[in-house]
C-alpha cells in the first residue's frame, strides 16, 4: 500500500510540474449539471420526503451545491473570481448558480439552468484551463452499484482535449478517496475514467464559431480541457440521503478543487476537514423506506437522526459541534480545522456514547475511519435505563 500511495503522489507531483500556474492565472469554468427541478432533473423518494418536493432530493440542487464548494474553494486557493459566480471576466465561473422550476426557460442573467448547447458556448467563449460539469450517476433504483465515473470529449484512445485525462486522474484519488460513499468498483490505481464517444456510443459533433468539436456530450462540445463527473450513483439509496447534508456535497467540491490544484500546482490549504456518519450498533437500517443497503457495509445500520458530535482539540477544549440532520444519513462534518490530534464524541439520548481519536491533515478530509476500515460511529442503546452519555468501547468488528 505505501509503494502505491509513493507512486500516486509522484505521479500527481509529475503532472503538476508540468502544468505550473499561478493561482490567479488559472482559469475554470464550472457547470453544475441538469436542469432545475423539470422533467430532465432526477427527482428521487427520501425516506421523509416524497417525489415532486423540491426540498427532497433532485439532483440539481445536490450539484448546485458540490459546484459552490468547488468555486469557493478554489477562490481561497487564489483563483480570481469577485464572489457572484457569473462575471464572465473573472477566472472562475459557473453556469448558473441557482435552482429554478421554468427548466429550460433562464433568467436575462443567466443565474439559473440553460440548454446545454448555450453553456458550452459561453465555456468557448470563455476559454481557460479546465471546464468540469458536476453531476451525480443513476442504474437501477435501490442497486448497490455505486462508483465515481469521469467522461472527457473523445474516446478511450482519443482525447480530443488534450490534458482531460491528465485533469481527470489528478482529481480521481480524492474522489474515489472518500470511502463513506461505499464504492462497489474500482480502487485508487484502477481508475474508471473514460472517452464519452466510447463509453455512450455514437458519433457527434457540434460547430461553434467556425470550429467542429466531436463528441457525446452537447456540454462538453467545446475547445476547454476537461470532464464530466459522475461523483456516485444515487440510485444507491443510503449516498442520496448522505447527500441531502448540504455540509457532505461540500466536502465532493472540496475533493474535487484539491485535485485540480494538484495539477496546476496551485498551493492548497492549510487546514483539513472530519467527514463521519453516525450509526447504531442495534437496529437496522432495514427499518427505513427507501433504504436499501449494500449488504456487505456498515449502511445495514440505522443512521442516527439529531445525535450530537463534539469536537475537542488535544488540551479537551470544544472546539465545534455538530448535530445530524434529519434526512437519515448520520453525517456529521467539521471544516477548516487546524492540523493535530482530535477527540470526537457521538452522543444522542438512549445510546451509549462513543469517542475516537482522529489526527487532521492539511488539505484533506479524515473520514474518521478506525483502524480496520470501519468509517462510523456505531452507538448501542443504553440499556442501564439512564438518558445515555455514558462511555463506551469503541466497536472494531465492524
Amino acid at each position: 500500500m505505501k509503494k502505491i500511495a509513493l507512486f500516486l503522489v509522484m505521479a500527481i507531483f509529475a503532472v503538476g510540474m508540468a502544468n505550473a500556474k499561478a493561482a490567479n492565472q488559472v482559469k475554470v469554468y464550472i457547470n453544475p449539471g441538469h436542469g432545475s427541478w423539470g422533467s430532465e432533473d432526477r427527482n428521487m423518494a427520501l425516506v421523509n420526503k416524497g417525489l415532486n418536493d423540491t426540498t427532497g432530493f433532485y439532483e440539481s440542487n445536490t450539484n448546485i451545491r458540490k459546484s459552490l464548494a468547488l468555486y469557493h474553494k478554489l477562490r481561497s486557493y487564489g483563483l480570481v473570481a469577485n464572489g457572484n459566480g457569473r462575471d464572465l471576466s473573472q477566472n472562475v465561473v459557473m453556469s448558473h448558480v441557482r435552482c429554478n422550476p421554468n427548466f429550460p426557460a433562464a433568467s436575462s442573467d443567466g443565474t439559473y439552468s440553460r440548454n446545454l448547447s448555450v453553456i458550452a458556448a459561453e465555456a468557448e467563449q470563455f476559454g481557460g484551463d479546465m471546464f468540469i460539469s458536476v453531476h451525480s450517476n443513476g442504474f437501477s433504483e435501490g442497486s448497490s452499484t455505486n462508483y465515481p465515473l469521469f467522461l472527457y470529449r473523445g474516446t478511450d484512445s482519443d482525447v480530443r482535449a488534450a490534458g482531460s485525462d491528465a485533469i481527470a486522474r489528478a482529481c480521481w484519488p480524492y474522489a474515489y478517496g472518500n470511502s463513506n460513499q461505499i464504492w462497489t468498483n474500482y480502487s485508487m490505481t484502477n481508475m474508471n475514467i473514460r472517452g464519452d464517444v466510447s463509453y455512450m456510443g455514437g458519433d457527434y459533433s457540434t460547430t461553434i464559431n467556425g470550429v467542429t468539436y466531436y463528441g457525446y456530450f452537447g456540454v462538453l462540445r467545446h475547445g476547454i480541457p476537461g470532464f464530466l463527473i459522475e461523483g456516485y450513483f444515487h440510485t444507491y439509496q443510503p449516498a442520496r440521503h448522505r447527500a441531502m447534508n448540504w455540509d457532505v456535497d461540500y466536502i465532493e467540491g472540496y475533493n474535487y478543487a484539491r485535485g485540480i490544484a494538484d495539477y496546476f500546482s496551485v498551493p492548497k490549504e492549510s487546514t483539513g476537514d472530519i467527514y463521519g456518519l453516525v450509526r447504531s450498533a442495534d437496529e437496522s437500517s432495514s427499518s427505513l423506506s427507501p433504504y436499501t443497503a449494500n449488504s456487505s457495509s456498515d449502511d445495514v445500520y440505522l443512521p442516527l437522526n439529531g445525535a450530537t458530535v463534539t469536537l475537542k482539540n488535544s488540551g479537551g477544549t470544544t472546539v465545534a459541534t455538530y448535530t445530524t440532520d434529519g434526512f437519515y444519513n448520520g453525517a456529521f462534518v467539521f471544516k477548516d480545522i487546524a492540523p493535530g490530534t482530535y477527540t470526537v464524541t457521538a452522543a444522542k439520548s438512549g445510546y451509549v456514547s462513543q469517542t475516537k481519536t482522529v489526527t487532521v491533515t492539511a488539505a484533506t478530509t479524515n473520514y474518521c475511519n478506525f483502524t480496520d476500515g470501519t468509517h462510523n460511529f456505531k452507538l448501542s442503546i443504553d440499556t442501564s435505563g439512564g438518558s445515555g452519555g455514558g462511555s463506551a468501547t469503541v466497536d472494531y468488528t465492524g
